[in-house]
Parts: C-alpha cells; sequence; structure tokens
C-alpha cells in the first residue's frame, strides 16, 4: 500500500527539525570568551581553520605583506598554518591581547622563540616566553596568550573573574554572519590612537576615526572576498563627513588605478551608504581582480 503524501512530507519535516542546525551568528569557542578582559572595547575574531580552506589564504595572511597579525604570531613563535584554529584580538584602546585555541605544546615552541632577549619568565603557575615587550603563555595544551609581559601577568591574576564578552560587544557579535572567518566589533571607539601624537595624514585619519562611537565589521573569502562594515557615530553630521570621507577615497583610489589593468574597477566593487547616524560600507571583490591586487602588493615590496 503506498504512503499518503501528507505521512511521508511529515516525516520529511521530523527528521528536518531534528538535524544540526545552522549557527544563526558566528560563534566564539567558550574557552576563549572565558578570558576576554571586561574593559574590552575592540574584539576581532579569526577563524583559522576555516581560512586556511580558502583558495587566497597563503597569499592574504600567512605568505601575504610584512606586518599584520601573521608576522605578530611568528614572531611570538607559533604558526597560523598549523599551530591555531580560532583566535581573538581584544583591546581596551590601550592594551591588546591575542587570545589563541590549537594544539600547543611549550616545549616543542620553544626553539622558535630563541631570538634576542627571549627568555622564561615563571609567573604564579604559569610560564611567560619571550621578553616584556612580546611574550606567550599557555594557559592549557590547547589555549595560548601573547601580548606585552604585563599584560599576560594581568590577564593571568583576573581570568578567574571574568564573565565573559562585555555585553555591548557580545550584541553585536550576534549580528555577524557564521560564514565569515574575519570579523571585528568595538563600542565606545575604535580609534586606538591619539590623533595628537601622530603627524600629517595619518593624524587626520585617527580624527576620523574618533567620530566612529561603533563598528560591526565582517570579510568572508572563498573564491572572492565579501567585505561588510557598519558603522554608528555620534551624531548624522560625524556620520555625514566619514561618508564624505569614505567616497573622496574611494575617487583618489578610481584615479589612481584608471591606467592599472584588473584594478581599474576596484573602487567600483566597493558601496558607500548612509542613513542618520549610520554608515555601511560593502565590497565584493571578485577572484581575478584580487589575484591582480596580490601582485600589485608583491610589486612594492
Amino acid at each position: 500500500m503506498a504512503t499518503p503524501a501528507w505521512l511521508l512530507l511529515a516525516t520529511l519535516l521530523v527528521l528536518a527539525a531534528c538535524g544540526p542546525r545552522r549557527p544563526a551568528h558566528v560563534v566564539i569557542d567558550p574557552g576563549l570568551q572565558a578570558l576576554v578582559p571586561p574593559d574590552t572595547l575592540m574584539l576581532s575574531g579569526i577563524r583559522f581553520d576555516r581560512l586556511r580552506q580558502s583558495r587566497f589564504y597563503q597569499k592574504l595572511l600567512a605568505a601575504g605583506p610584512g606586518g599584520g597579525i601573521g608576522e605578530y604570531l611568528r614572531e611570538a613563535g607559533l604558526d597560523p598554518n598549523a599551530d591555531l584554529w580560532e583566535g581573538l584580538i581584544a583591546s581596551n584602546g590601550k592594551d591588546t591581547v591575542v587570545l589563541l585555541r590549537g594544539r600547543f605544546s611549550a616545549m616543542g615552541l620553544e626553539p622558535k622563540l630563541e631570538r634576542a632577549g627571549a627568555r622564561r619568565m615563571a609567573y604564579k603557575n604559569y610560564m611567560l616566553i619571550g621578553d616584556e615587550q612580546l611574550a606567550v603563555t599557555f594557559l592549557n595544551p590547547s589555549t595560548a596568550a601573547v601580548s606585552r609581559a604585563a599584560v599576560l601577568r594581568s590577564l593571568l591574576d583576573g581570568r578567574n573573574e571574568y564573565t565573559g564578552l562585555p555585553k555591548a560587544l557580545a550584541d553585536r557579535v550576534k549580528t555577524i554572519e557564521p560564514e565569515n572567518q574575519l570579523w571585528a566589533v568595538a563600542a565606545g571607539g575604535v580609534s586606538p590612537f591619539s590623533a595628537e601624537k601622530l603627524p600629517g595624514d595619518w593624524s587626520n585619519f585617527a580624527r576620523l576615526l574618533e567620530r566612529i562611537r561603533g563598528l560591526t565589521a565582517a570579510g568572508a573569502l572563498s573564491d572572492g572576498v565579501a567585505l561588510t562594515a557598519r558603522l554608528e557615530c555620534a551624531s548624522p553630521e560625524d556620520a555625514e563627513t566619514l561618508e564624505t570621507a569614505a567616497r573622496g577615497m574611494l575617487g583618489l583610489a578610481r584615479l589612481t588605478l584608471r591606467d592599472r589593468p584588473g584594478l581599474a574597477g576596484l573602487s567600483d566593487v566597493v558601496a558607500v551608504s548612509r542613513q542618520e547616524n549610520r554608515l555601511a560600507i560593502d565590497a565584493s571583490i571578485p577572484a581575478e581582480m584580487l589575484e591582480r591586487l596580490l601582485e600589485e602588493m608583491r610589486s612594492t615590496q
């Protein structure tokens, strides 16, 4: 006897409901989340395990231009290509700590840390390896923290009193789509620099950042790159100033790149829009254009 169509449909619906659910937003490793200091104003996340699956990972992060988080981690003796699964970068505007989840063996990492001034520094039940300016400590075989030695000592002192992400940051994380391997959120200002201490154009750039009161940004890498940023300002006037600056930079990029094959349309893949005190920036860079951009970056090194 044939199975009634309604019974077959009901069975399929039940099976679908019992299956694994797709996360509604990016998910932070609970062990890392518990280490985020309560005074954190800016938080960034990197899913190294998923990022390595991207076609452009080696060129963009692991073997890209000097500087950035990849070089910072290698200076601390960590290999983002092999050791790491997930990372958080937490900053209170003055100090920054990088929290990492991965496969660690402190004894195996020590040879990588043999640079001038590097040493082992015992603190309570932990060992800091490096120097006062840059050190790494292993909280367990799968959790590490990287920062200045003083910041690491403070983290170890207060870790049992931390209660997770500040609510303002946690609420922003919940708006980020789960397919993003890179993301950042900020509340209460996003400029880590003092405009008065920076020269020329950098000072002007820092003053622009000081107008931002909140940020949610994310990047998804596959064949190309999709970037989104949502900025909140103290007033519509500040948002208008940022919009004008963003459009000005796009115009300058359009003029600068007009004679470069493959890059002339780079500024055209970026969209800027404003509503009241909020600014939205979206970009979708296709694979061919990204490849050309990477070649240009390598040629200028």
